[in-house]
């Protein structure tokens, strides 16, 4: 997925100087600050479990049920991010708007942790990609925390971060780390068993940001589009042979993903009898399930419960 970000970078540099001008006349005290920002949402939310029953402050820069894909920042969001300790960002192709504005953020007083870095990242392919992008890519899927093995690996390395900028609360982040991982470390052994029991191929309508779930338990699967995939109307010939293999392999359920529309799902659930589900990719989650208070482990234990019954 490539973005090109030119003169709209200028206008917000400029309108970054602004109010950077205004705030400076103003007494906002450093404290209402946030401390921490992460640019999806597991990123922020696993920030939040490692530093729960502290005083550091975590936040999401993009607003739930905002496609981080067409995220653009405004002025004040790069205010705030100068003036955070830490930055919690994936590093991947969607976030190269990060890049573009890393010139304004002091490295010395906000440090910049790319999750991308603990996992051993791999270039987007079109293995049982239906529809691949018609010009060929070497961009790394950065959707790595869709395995919980990643997320595991991911949560150590934030853990040791977050504790060199915050070394008096190191006791109560190694302790929520360590129940954190607890729970993570259940989720890896509950898809390891549904990996031992699947005897259908997943099949995702819709784009594919689950890479790195299916490589690490070894699942089966079909998919209209990559994870990053500019396109999402599906061809007649996409729509056919997803039509097919539903049909052959006597799928009962096809997914889509969070925030979709899922127009290529219902076409085919219309020529078929499958029913759509949400699979959740957790890139960012929609404003209900914010407000719900949901967590990365409670989708990911929701994904483990429907495909538990979707490939078998």
């Amino acid at each position: 997925m490539k973005r090109f970000i030119g003169p709209a970078i200028i206008i917000l540099v400029i309108a970054l100087f602004v109010v950077m001008v205004v705030t400076s006349k103003t007494n906002k005290a450093e404290s209402e600050y946030i401390e921490i920002y992460a640019t999806s949402y597991p990123s922020y939310d696993f920030a939040r479990a490692i530093v729960k029953d502290t005083h550091i402050s975590v936040q999401q820069i993009i607003t739930p049920g905002t496609d981080l894909h067409s995220f653009e920042p405004a002025p004040e969001d790069l205010l705030y991010l100068n003036k955070s300790k830490i930055i919690v960002a994936t590093c991947g192709e969607s976030e190269k708007w990060l890049d573009d504005i890393s010139a304004f953020i002091d490295a010395e007083k906000t440090e910049k942790i790319c999750i991308m870095d603990y996992v051993d990242a791999a270039k987007e392919g079109n293995k049982n990609i239906l529809q691949p992008e018609e010009k060929t890519t070497d961009e790394y899927d950065e959707h790595v925390w869709a395995s919980p093995k990643n997320a595991i690996k991911i949560v150590k390395a934030l853990k040791e971060r977050i504790k060199t900028v915050f070394p008096e609360q190191s006791e109560q982040i190694d302790k929520n780390t360590d129940e954190y991982i607890s729970k993570l470390e259940e989720l890896d052994k509950s898809f390891e068993k549904l990996a031992q029991s699947a005897t259908k191929p997943l099949i995702v309508a819709d784009r594919f940001p689950f890479y790195y779930l299916v490589h690490d338990y070894n699942l089966d699967y079909y998919a209209a589009f990559p994870g990053c995939a500019e396109e999402s109307e599906a061809s007649a010939s996409t729509i056919a042979k997803l039509i097919d293999i539903v049909k052959e392999k006597q799928i009962s359920t096809i997914f889509t993903i969070e925030l979709s529309d899922q127009k290529v799902a219902k076409t085919i659930a219309e020529a078929t009898g499958a029913e759509v589900s949400i699979l959740h990719s957790a890139h960012n989650i929609s404003s209900n399930d914010y407000e719900n208070g949901a967590t990365y482990y409670d989708l990911m234990k929701y994904n483990l419960g429907i495909l538990e019954k979707a490939l078998k």
